[in-house]
């Protein structure tokens, strides 16, 4: 494993553990109350460790089909829908993290039904609606 890796997955898992216990039970409910104080810190970490490990899990589905992006534009094809399986929205650019955060609290204020749902989801259906990917094509 290269060091790069090795960074993120340690930054990754510091992020995570500082905020678990806070998280580890969350709902968009829980969320919610951590997005209207003052400091959104937590809510800040939580978001940044999501997008850390779906960056992760997009390098690993690179990683392990980086010979099929030569064989064949079936292959290619597969690899960018598992990528956007994993990671089902793209990122502007900036400071995305902050820009999530927003873009999460925003959306469990503004869609009172989608709170009862894991964290995980209702942040991935939040930056799907934000920042949707342009449309797979098969061909190349």
């Amino acid at each position: 494993m290269d060091n790069r890796v090795i960074r993120r997955v340690v930054a990754a898992g510091m992020i995570l553990a500082l905020v678990f216990c806070e998280i580890a039970r969350a709902d968009g409910v829980h969320m919610l109350e951590l997005c209207k104080r003052s400091d959104r810190e937590i809510v800040i970490a939580y978001v940044s460790g999501a997008l850390e490990r779906a960056d992760m899990d997009s390098d690993t589905i690179a990683a392990a089909l980086e010979g099929a992006l030569e064989r064949s534009d079936i292959e290619k094809f597969g690899l960018k829908k598992a990528w956007i399986a994993i990671r089902e929205y793209c990122t502007p650019g900036g400071d995305v993290p902050y820009q999530a955060a927003d873009i999460f609290c925003d959306y469990l204020l503004l869609n009172p039904a989608q709170r009862k749902k894991a964290t995980v989801d209702v942040l991935n259906a939040a930056l799907r609606k934000a920042w949707p990917c342009p449309p797979i094509s098969s061909s190349h």
